[in-house]
């Protein structure tokens, strides 16, 4: 069977920002800080400021992507009696979820304590797993195993103590994206117990700025082939059918974000590339069994762990050659991994992304290794015939993420790939991967690249849960050439205003300064120069207001900064000198 795989066709996007309400939901919050009588338990964010009555402004990216997360610290009172223990929470909200990062010795020892999670929403604080011994592994994660199962691997739960060097404690908040429109509002319930048994309270806002649009159509088509998949396993076996159902919501969520690159139609039978590793007496190459002209044509497979192997045959706009291959061969998973148990491998549906996070235990008969802190010095063997040690939930989407990762980027088959794979830096040197990671970024010879200790083309579940694109894979497929459309995403942080009117002295004052782009929340200062006295800046929403005393010019620059992980700390924000005159 041949699957084609896509939206009806548009004829692009109008910009981003214009369809999607940035500026609506992240201005409309009420950026106050209480009073000392509302809250004596404090939150700030990852600029120092106050944002206890004010919230959390969350970014919902268009289309299915990982999306930002926002970074807060929790301050208790001057007073607290020490040691304390922290519970935050959130009803009614499935989707969010609740970290804590911790960075070990080892650069590449990076590691999320998340909270716990079911369809109630998040629980951060309780039932935090240790290791005998005392060295805390992971903090809040359910996997719905009893004291004694834990004890039979060395595990057990207890509720951490934190004591004043613990604080202020940087928590992070995300949401798990989904595919429709509409801003949502959460609260955060943080609790605080002291030493002394006082509990200090505090609800928080959590403002979800949606920015999905659900009619937006596709530009772009995966063309699926699964005739190659010799055993028929992938059409026929129910477990299959899985693991195909997994593969095409992939895809679909992949085109979303790729451009009608305006390819000439590829004949029948012009693409081939090898699609068999294994199996004797089967064609080893597989060719195109339609026409087609835009998009891109997979081979899919169930018997091989797959991998970018390229075409010869590259994409022709208007007769001319590009550095693009027309098809590629991918395989799904090695057969008979997935048809063990499609219950233990299966694709789990948004709503529930929360089902991948228990993934750490390994299957049955496997070994568990530094999934319980100790990598490469230990092994944990599953006791045999236990069904709690088989309580892997290997999402079927983070393989798919890697393998198409591979068919469409990294592979020697692309130009650009096999440029920088044969570079003297081995590094991939784009400019806008280079804005945006601060660095050229490392390539290995075995076709990944690794920054941080997180692989650009998703190899492994994300320690928050299922793992998804990121904004990183996008920006690397784009360097090798792909065209993505303009989806908020890949909207860069922009100061619009460029110039202010003047003022009278005696008369009110009221201009922002317009951001957008980046990831909200924003902050503003003043590095050089003065306002005109009466005036003050919002550090939250760029509003420039009050009355003008002193008639004058008056120049000013303005530093705006975003809350991207990357960007705040790499590139500085952006900034702008601006004069307003004032008359007497």
């Amino acid at each position: 069977m041949l699957l084609a795989l896509a939206g009806a066709l548009g004829t692009g996007a109008a910009h981003a920002d214009a369809a999607a309400p940035w500026r609506t939901c992240v201005e409309s919050i009420d950026y106050r800080a209480p009073s000392e009588s509302e809250s004596t338990l404090r939150v700030v964010d990852r600029f120092d400021r106050d944002i206890t009555g004010a919230g959390v402004a969350l970014m919902d990216w268009e289309g299915f992507v990982e999306n930002p997360q926002f970074r807060l610290k929790v301050v208790p009172p001057e007073d607290v009696a020490y040691p304390v223990s922290l519970r935050v929470t959130a009803t009614e909200a499935p989707r969010l979820y609740i970290f804590q990062r911790h960075v070990g010795e080892n650069p590449y020892d990076i590691r999320n304590w998340l909270s716990l999670q079911n369809e109630t929403g998040p629980a951060w604080g309780a039932n935090l797993v240790v290791m005998d011994g005392g060295r805390w592994v992971y903090g809040g994660v359910d996997h719905d195993l009893s004291a004694e199962e834990l004890s039979e691997i060395g595990l057990r739960r207890e509720v951490r103590q934190f004591g004043p060097d613990d604080f202020p404690l940087e928590l992070h908040v995300g949401i798990h994206p989904d595919r429709e429109g509409g801003d949502e509002q959460y609260t955060l319930d943080i609790e605080l117990s002291d030493g002394n048994g006082e509990v200090h309270q505090h609800s928080l806002p959590i403002h979800v700025c949606d920015q999905d649009r659900p009619d937006r159509e596709t530009d772009f088509q995966f063309h699926v082939d699964y005739s190659y998949d010799f055993f028929g396993y992938l059409e026929e076996d129910p477990d299959g059918q899985v693991v195909a159902e997994a593969a095409e919501r992939t895809l679909n969520d992949l085109a979303y974000f790729f451009a009608d690159m305006r390819f000439d139609e590829v004949p029948v039978g012009a693409c081939s590339t090898e699609v068999n590793f294994t199996i004797p007496d089967r064609p080893a190459t597989g060719e195109n069994t339609k026409a087609y002209d835009r998009g891109h044509y997979v081979f899919i497979t169930s018997h091989s762990g797959g991998g970018g192997l390229n075409s010869p045959y590259m994409h022709r706009i208007d007769g001319e050659e590009t550095d693009f291959s027309a098809c590629s061969f991918w395989g799904a998973n090695p057969r008979e991994q997935l048809s063990v148990n499609v219950d233990q491998r299966i694709y789990v549906p948004e709503y529930r992304w929360w089902q991948v996070v228990s993934w750490n235990y390994g299957r049955n008969g496997e070994c568990l290794g530094d999934e319980v802190g100790d990598p490469g010095k230990g092994c944990i063997a599953c006791p045999d015939d236990e069904p709690w040690c088989a309580h892997q939930r290997g999402d079927l989407y983070w393989p798919n993420l890697h393998e198409l990762n591979h068919g469409l980027t990294l592979a020697t088959g692309w130009p650009r790939w096999y440029r920088w794979f044969f570079s003297d830096n081995l590094c991939v040197d784009d400019d806008a991967l280079m804005r945006y990671s601060g660095t050229c970024l490392p390539m290995y010879r075995t076709d990944h690249v690794v920054l941080f200790g997180e692989t650009f083309e998703s190899n492994k579940q994300a320690d928050w849960g299922r793992t998804l694109f990121r904004k990183y894979d996008y920006l690397l497929m784009q360097a090798t050439g792909w065209e993505l459309r303009d989806t908020t995403m890949l909207v860069e942080l922009s100061l619009a205003t460029e110039s202010l009117a003047g003022g009278t002295v005696g008369s009110p004052f009221d201009q922002r300064l317009e951001a957008y782009g980046g990831v909200p929340s924003y902050r503003f200062t003043i590095t050089q120069g003065s306002l005109p006295p009466g005036l003050t800046l919002n550090g939250f929403n760029g509003r420039l207001q009050g009355t003008p005393t002193v008639p004058g010019t008056y120049r000013f620059t303005v530093l705006l900064e975003d809350s991207d992980e990357y960007n705040v700390l790499r590139q500085g924000g952006l900034r702008r000198t601006f004069e307003v005159v004032v008359d007497g």
